[in-house]
């Protein structure tokens, strides 16, 4: 029961505090989305570069990992597709975005400190491979989510080249993806670390973990709840039961993992519904009301359910 008070509680305490914040409006929409950009530009992204450049991925037997998740998350969300298309009778945008909040998990504001706070930096390197296989794969949401605004009347784009090139700029432009390239580049390349680098980053990357946290309350405290019920639950119950029983499946039966590598993958998948599903949602006008929803209720129930399967795999592994 001390890892839940320890590790699971304080996290979770600082999104209700921040879900307190923005629902009685001591932080307006202004201060939340500044508080964001701190978070996404600058602060997650030292501490990702930190923890790539500090480790030579050629040196990691880490890659199973990404492996044994991506098995579980790629079925998912391709089941999110045929459930947003065949039995909610969703448009592309909002099948997409059914799937997305089916098989994203909250990893870098919830699931990174988690790991961290569990098993401390033995949990970087596999928490930071499945991050780096998420980013990635936001470039396929991005895909489809331009190729459905291609007949979106005024939005429509001049044709596929023009998606291609907004994708690659989406891309290229991200923070996060920025620091995990250059940061896997600075650790191939194994230079001297300056101190007073190494001190700055992690300095500035301390603030990212509670400040995305805080961020992420404050965000579902001002967003006004709605959505049809079925996608609601589709989305929640699948990515909060199905997910991680498929992970469940990929790391006891499909692939040899270390167990802090397969603790990782497994609490990955239990987290509720990632922030990026909303941000995504908004930025395109689909689903927006269903996934601020099922990110709200998912992220509550997820304190119980992520509370619960720590202890049990504090339990197995001691």
């Amino acid at each position: 029961m001390d890892i839940i008070v320890t590790s699971v509680v304080p996290l979770f305490s600082v999104i209700f505090i921040g879900f307190g914040a923005g629902k009685f409006r001591f932080i307006d929409e202004a201060g939340v989305r500044a508080l964001v950009t701190f978070v996404f530009s600058f602060a997650m992204p030292a501490l990702i570069f930190r923890l790539m450049a500090t480790t030579n991925l050629m040196e990691v037997d880490g890659w199973p990992v990404v492996l044994a998740y991506v098995s579980a998350q790629l079925p998912l969300f391709l089941a999110g597709l045929a459930v947003g298309g065949w039995l909610l009778r969703q448009s592309l945008a909002d099948m997409t975005i059914q799937a997305f909040g089916s098989s994203f998990s909250n990893s870098v504001v919830l699931g990174l400190p988690l790991v961290l706070s569990l098993y401390g930096e033995a949990a970087g390197v596999p928490a930071l491979l499945i991050i780096t296989l998420d980013i990635a794969i936001f470039s396929v949401i991005i895909l489809l989510l331009e190729i459905a605004s291609l007949g979106d009347g005024p939005r429509r784009a001049p044709g596929a080249a023009a998606v291609l090139r907004k994708l690659a700029l989406s891309v290229g432009r991200n923070p996060l993806i920025l620091a995990s390239v250059f940061g896997i580049l600075v650790g191939l390349s194994a230079p001297t670390f300056p101190i007073a680098l190494d001190k700055t980053l992690t300095f500035l990357g301390q603030a990212g973990p509670p400040a995305g946290l805080f961020a992420l309350g404050a965000t579902l405290g001002q967003r006004r709840l709605g959505g049809r019920v079925k996608p609601v639950a589709a989305m929640v119950s699948m990515k909060l039961l199905l997910h991680p029983l498929l992970a469940w499946v990929a790391v006891t039966h499909l692939f040899a993992l270390d167990p802090v590598a397969a603790h990782v993958a497994l609490l990955f998948a239990a987290c509720p519904v990632g922030a990026n599903v909303y941000v995504f949602a908004a930025h395109y006008r689909a689903a927006v009301e269903t996934s601020a929803t099922a990110i709200l209720l998912s992220t509550a129930a997820a304190l119980f359910s992520l509370s619960a399967l720590a202890l049990l795999l504090s339990e197995n592994s001691s």
